[in-house]
């Protein structure tokens, strides 16, 4: 029996994402223990208050491979965990996967990771890994990873066909669920309906980690994990990077739960020039409570910065629409974007407020440089949100620019 600790490293955290831990961490850790002869054990060290002898006690078990779920946030945090394990227990493998490791795999194997995933079905990339190690499988079966063999790097940029419906369901039986309730206040649980996203938006992790082409869950599996979850749970997060993409497919979604008559909440997140009357209507009927879309700034010198353009009057127009199908507007906005100035920060919140738009702010991090800096590392660790200011706006004190961050408006 090989076995497997997955930890999600502990460090105290800015903002508990909790889709992120049913998703890339909970899936993951369902589809790893789903194979032949595989034992998973789990710490989530986000959410748990785990003691750093807990963590010694497990890697004193000696697992045969550690997987750890690395963020861009978490990425010096993961590296602390690995140089511990290893130190303790040198027979384990250490591997690291997340929203981190496809910016610079490489990093992390010099900061003493043996392998790190870089592959969009990162799910799989882990298990033919674990299978290569246990001799199970030949090198060619390896795809989207780096890892040391014999003191050299080995680089496999080949990668998995993006194929949602491989995703395996978060193990909820493993998952720390009550912690995350309390947590993140909300009675809520997140599962993947679809990866990729072909838009370009500068800051955007989604085409890095997940590639641009869009892959769909089939209907008839989102609709049973519906039925099994609805009523553990208050509503449902289906995560996807822009819902409303392929309208045919979620015209399908929608109708369908409207014929298993299933009473269930759910949300997502889409573009708002993605929605129309017939997908609003549909998506109402099915049960959408709150539609979520990346704003950013409404400032077109701003927008340009990031690839991301808007105009007020089509945001005006689409939020009133949302709302008249009695759907809850979310809007996620960035603080700190090179050349964002006060009063374009008070516009955008008072111009939200006014139309009845909730709000979820977010300090802008310029991820995209990863791909070209030479110094990694020190990016990295400003990534880790020590501090919650590193983007501040000339002329802005950092209490108010704090302020600002947790401003998060409902208007319901």
């Amino acid at each position: 029996m090989t076995k497997v600790l997955f930890i999600w490293p502990p460090k105290i955290e800015y903002i508990f994402s909790i889709q992120k831990h049913y998703t890339n961490f909970g899936e993951t850790v369902a589809y790893l223990d789903a194979q032949n002869d595989v034992e998973v054990d789990v710490m989530d060290g986000s959410a748990l208050m785990y003691f750093q002898w807990n963590f010694i006690e497990a890697y004193s078990k000696e697992y045969d491979f550690m997987v750890v779920y690395t963020d861009l946030h978490n990425s010096i945090s993961a590296i602390k965990a690995a140089h511990q394990c290893k130190e303790i227990s040198p027979k384990t493998t250490i591997i690291s996967y997340g929203q981190g490791t496809p910016y610079a795999p490489d990093i992390y194997i010099d900061q003493g990771f043996d392998a790190a995933v870089h592959d969009p079905m990162y799910q799989k990339s882990i298990a033919d890994f674990i299978s290569y190690k246990q001799g199970e499988v030949s090198k060619r079966m390896l795809k989207g990873i780096s890892f040391k063999e014999k003191g050299s790097l080995v680089s496999i940029r080949d990668t998995h066909e993006l194929d949602v419906a491989e995703v395996a369901f978060p193990a909820l039986d493993k998952l720390p669920i009550g912690q995350y309730k309390q947590i993140s206040g909300r009675d809520q649980v997140c599962f993947t309906v679809t990866r990729g996203c072909p838009y370009p938006c500068r800051f955007c992790r989604v085409p890095i980690d997940q590639g641009r082409k869009v892959s769909y869950r089939p209907v008839p599996d989102v609709v049973a994990y519906l039925k099994q979850v609805k009523d553990d749970f208050a509503s449902i997060k289906l995560i996807a990077p822009t819902f409303t993409i392929d309208r045919d497919w979620v015209l399908e979604l929608c109708s369908t739960i409207k014929e298993e008559n299933l009473d269930v909440k759910w949300i997502v997140t889409t573009r708002l020039e993605l929605l129309d009357h017939e997908l609003l209507n549909a998506m109402s009927n099915a049960g959408c409570i709150a539609i979520a879309f990346g704003l950013e700034t409404l400032y077109t010198s701003t927008q340009n910065r990031v690839d991301k353009q808007l105009e007020p009057e089509v945001v005006i127009k689409q939020v009133e629409l949302i709302h008249s199908y009695g759907i809850i507007p979310k809007a996620f906005i960035m603080l700190g974007i090179p050349g964002q100035t006060r009063e374009e920060i008070v516009e955008l919140y008072d111009f939200l407020q006014k139309h009845r738009v909730e709000i979820r702010p977010k300090e802008y991090y310029p991820y995209e440089t990863l791909l070209s800096s030479n110094d990694k590392i020190e990016l990295l660790q400003k990534f880790e949100r020590e501090n919650v200011y590193n983007n501040r706006i000339p002329g802005v004190h950092t209490m108010q620019f704090v302020k600002w961050l947790s401003n998060r408006t409902s208007v319901r």
